[in-house]
């Protein structure tokens, strides 16, 4: 950019300049530079980082722009640019040839990337990038190049990234390498920016503020303000919550005065000799009112028109001018620009601003049917260094292509362009823009599919388009950009050809992917409907396992109805036609679990069918899923021996595949089945390593879980404090993710805290929220263990009445079924005894514990080791209660309770 038009800007330097001092300190924060359409910003920022990098020699600089076009699915696109500059891959091959302090700092940031940010390989950069770029051998140093490499093949066929995981790693990344060097982030033109990016932007501006970050944006306030697709600006939202926490850290260049605007005009044309009167000086400050680009435009008009000339002297000195000649308004200029172009200049730019702000001189030479080594001497020469309409900015990769990028230097330059090319020019150009870009790409269209699909899209070929609307959307998908995704899958659909079953199979599935993880059942329910009359009318084995599959896993997610069972029958036989054994054991696992859900005795047969036929899946993602789903099963069935076997087997299951998300949730489960056995001390050191595997994964489901299940361990560990916060915590990770079970569970523990504390009424009122939750789902059991809880807090709140009629209840329960499918079950029937106690109906309490010592002891005597089976039946406070009051029992009836299943001990309740 010229450097005239960063001309003055002094105080706005100097606020940018703080916000960067404050930053390097360790008090990361986000600033916001804004103003209209040739105001200034990118010229001030680009000012600001050109300086600040001479002045600061360690500061890391990296830049993201955003594009008109990504904002229609190229989901992070400017996020992704920063990363590819810290790991060294959005540059040459050949530009660090030599630089080993450079290939140093790449490959250290490569490292990083893969320690704590592993799931953006793949789907930020591409791994084979990063090994080409920054040198096999550079990186092989490190030690991480096999796990580079085997990290960019799993990305090929990793399936969804929930989104939190995603902001969650890009921040583990940036403040591992800040840590290192500090940072400067720059993102242009956030007006135009993609929903995910704001996501991520608002998130790293709360995760960063203890780091040595800066991150510096740009944006247009006026189309900010503008809807966006009927809807409020995804980042106005977003700069709201930002001055909320932070205070105003906008510099808004529209705010500068008259006096600072006639200053910035004077010092512009003080830059070189000049003999220009005061005249002259408040005739260009009146006609162009400070407007930096319209200002420096038009002294380029003066000059192009010989209005404005050099003397002898080597001075400018202005000639005969008539102001009322010259355009009024910095599009006038221009038009006036562009229309000194020669014929051909004009094409090339013409053709140019169909393929964006940012286009490539191959596609440009290409369609104008001109040789590439010419053209771009006239794009680097003519365009670039005497009409300054463009400039260079190095390489671009398209699959096995390398192409030469350009972008105007200024944004309106290509909105006039495009602006006075015909309806039907702007189509056919799009169509050639896309065939070119899809011959360059050859096979390897990924990165460029959301381009290659908005060119075909707008160049009518709508059956071409389709597939690479389908290709992005799967990989917004992967990116954890289910929104993204979803408009892009959409668009998919509806220009698929409607015989085109298998494209709109896989638009489907896709689609499956990112309604589940954006929590929108009902579109769920609508696109599934749709996929299973593909596979039905298809005949196609395969699909039919598939669509079936997928339709057991909507019912678990959304509770289980007893007349949703056949369908998972059908799911069953449809794999096992398919010859899919996999798919075969992971329905019959989840039906398992829902006929223990629903209190159905054959819910054991089936999983001991799971486990037979886990015997024949090779080790796989799915094979590690269905483990998960085995321990859950034998968890919630109160089998703790059985569930901690599953849940060894489905963490190493997990680590071998890769599987972060699957690894940190067996190792959840697995700390809860400890804290079942009384195994306190394990239980709290697995469940601390799965929230350190969820903050590695940025798994924010997962992690609720893990809080939810810590805050348990902790109230048994007696550190109450700690455990509300945990169960507290819990509840904010899992609010919004549309989990009802989840949820629910963390409102139960964090109910059963505040008993242990004596906060009786609020005890009381999570525990009726918890149970308003667990009514929406089909779970007699679970139902059962919030009916005992509000049983607990209305005794010890006096209200006997109530009370007992939700005690009746309960023990209705447990003597139909035995207490199928409730984890607490010992607690339960505590909770019986005690109601019926208060009530004076000591027929009953004896009862409620000679049934629950039963239970309890049956449970005791499938623990095959001694110590595990001492710790279940002595560390557990509730198991020691019972085992308390059932001795006394006996004692009163003159019975010796003395025997091969009693441990003489001192017995107490932590109340």
């Amino acid at each position: 950019m010229d450097e005239a038009a960063f001309i003055g800007r002094r105080a706005e330097q100097q606020r940018l300049q703080r916000f960067l001092d404050q930053a390097l300190t360790g008090a990361g924060g986000v600033t916001f530079v804004i103003g209209e359409a040739g105001s200034g910003k990118t010229a001030l920022v680009q000012s600001f980082v050109a300086r600040t990098q001479v002045t600061n020699e360690t500061l890391r600089v990296a830049v993201g722009e955003c594009n008109a076009q990504g904002r229609f699915g190229d989901p992070y696109l400017p996020f992704r640019e920063v990363l590819s500059t810290l790991t060294g891959a959005r540059q040459a091959g050949d530009v660090h040839a030599g630089n080993n302090r450079l290939n140093t700092i790449f490959a250290r940031s490569v490292q990083l990337l893969v320690e704590v940010g592993p799931d953006l390989v793949g789907a930020f950069v591409p791994g084979a990038s990063l090994v080409a770029r920054v040198g096999r051998t550079v990186i092989k140093s490190t030690g991480w190049l096999d796990e580079l490499n085997r990290l960019g093949q799993r990305q090929e066929h990793s399936g969804a990234i929930e989104q939190s995981r995603i902001f969650e790693q890009y921040a583990n990344v940036i403040e591992a390498i800040a840590k290192e060097q500090p940072l400067l982030i720059v993102l242009d033109d956030l007006q135009w920016a993609d929903e995910a990016s704001v996501g991520l932007l608002f998130h790293l501006s709360r995760r960063l503020a203890s780091s040595p970050v800066l991150i510096l944006g740009t944006y247009r306030p006026d189309e900010i303000a503008m809807a966006r697709d009927g809807e409020r600006h995804p980042l106005e939202k977003v700069l709201a919550e930002i001055k909320r926490y932070a205070g105003d850290v906008t510099i808004d260049l529209s705010q500068t005065g008259e006096a600072e605007r006639q200053a910035f005009v004077n010092e512009l044309l003080d830059v070189e000799p000049n003999r220009l009167d005061a005249d002259f000086r408040q005739q260009l400050y009146t006609h162009t009112g400070g407007h930096p680009l319209f200002t420096v435009e038009l002294l380029r008009t003066l000059q192009e028109r010989g209005q404005l000339v050099r003397d002898a002297d080597d001075r400018w000195v202005s000639g005969q001018l008539d102001w009322s000649t010259l355009p009024a308004r910095v599009e006038g200029v221009i038009e006036e620009r562009i229309g000194r172009l020669v014929q051909g200049e004009r094409e090339l730019l013409d053709i140019a601003s169909v393929e964006g702000t940012s286009f490539t001189a191959e596609v440009v030479a290409k369609i104008a049917g001109r040789p590439l080594r010419p053209l771009v001497r006239e794009l680097s020469q003519g365009l670039e260094k005497q009409h300054r309409l463009v400039s260079e900015r190095g390489e671009l990769v398209a699959g096995r292509s390398r192409l030469s990028a350009y972008g105007f230097t200024h944004a309106l330059f290509q909105k006039y362009l495009y602006s006075e090319l015909g309806q039907a020019e702007r189509r056919l150009l799009h169509g050639e823009v896309g065939g070119v870009l899809e011959e360059l790409c050859g096979p390897d269209t990924l990165e460029l599919s959301p381009q290659l699909a908005w060119h075909l899209d707008l160049g009518g070929e709508p059956q071409r388009a389709a597939p690479y609307y389908l290709q992005a959307g799967e990989r917004a998908v992967q990116q954890g950009a289910p929104r993204e995704a979803r408009r892009l899958l959409e668009r998919a659909l509806t220009l698929a050809d409607a015989a085109d079953a298998e494209t709109r199979w896989k638009i489907t599935l896709a689609q499956e992917t990112a309604l589940r993880l954006l929590g929108d059942t009902d579109a769920r329910q609508v696109n599934l409907n749709l996929m299973v009359r593909l596979a039905e009318s298809s005949g196609d084995k395969a699909w039919l396992a598939e669509a079936y599959g997928i339709r057991t896993q909507v019912l678990i997610d959304g509770g289980v109805q007893r007349d949703g069972l056949p369908l998972f029958d059908q799911a069953i036989a449809a794999a096992a036609d398919a010859g899919n054994a996999a798919l075969e054991a992971q329905s019959l696992a989840r039906k398992a679990v829902a006929l223990l859900h629903l209190g159905d005795g054959a819910a054991h047969g089936a999983m001991q069918r799971v486990l037979e036929m886990l015997e024949h899946v090779a080790p796989s993602p799915v094979r590690a899923r269905i483990l998960i789903f085995t321990q859950v099963f034998y968890n919630d069935s109160g089998d703790t021996v059985q569930a901690a076997h599953q849940g060894l087997l489905a963490v190493q299951e997990a680590r071998l595949a890769g599987e972060r998300a699957q690894e940190m949730m067996a190792a959840s489960n697995l700390g809860m089945t400890y804290s079942m056995l009384g195994l306190y001390a394990q239980a709290r050191d697995t469940l601390e390593e799965s929230l350190r595997l969820a903050a590695a994964a940025g798994y924010r489901r997962g992690r609720g879980y893990g809080l939810q299940n810590l805050a348990l361990v902790l109230l048994n560990l007696g550190e109450f404090q700690d455990a509300e916060r945990s169960a507290r915590d819990s509840l904010a990770e899992l609010d919004g993710t549309g989990d009802s079970y989840g949820l629910s569970g963390s409102l139960m523990y964090l109910g059963l805290i505040l008993e242990r504390t004596g906060r009786l009424t609020e005890a009381h009122d999570y525990h009726l929220q918890a149970h308003r939750l667990v009514e929406q789902l089909e779970s007699p059991g679970f139902l059962a263990e919030a009916d005992a809880a509000l049983a607990r807090c209305d005794l010890a709140l006096g209200r006997l009445e109530d009370a007992g009629r939700r005690a009746a209840g309960v023990w209705r329960y447990l003597q139909e079924s035995q207490g199928a499918a409730i984890e607490a079950l010992t607690l339960v029937y505590l909770s019986c005894a005690d109601v019926f106690a208060a009530q004076g109906d000591h027929q009953a309490e004896r009862l409620a514990l000679e049934a629950g010592h039963h239970e309890l002891m049956g449970r005791a005597e499938n623990i095959s080791d001694p110590q595990w089976r001492e710790t279940f039946l002595n560390s557990v406070s509730e198991h020691r209660e019972l085992r308390r009051r059932w001795q006394a029992l006996q004692v009163g009836n003159g019975i010796n309770p003395a025997g091969p299943d009693s441990t003489d001990i001192n017995i107490t309740f932590d109340a």
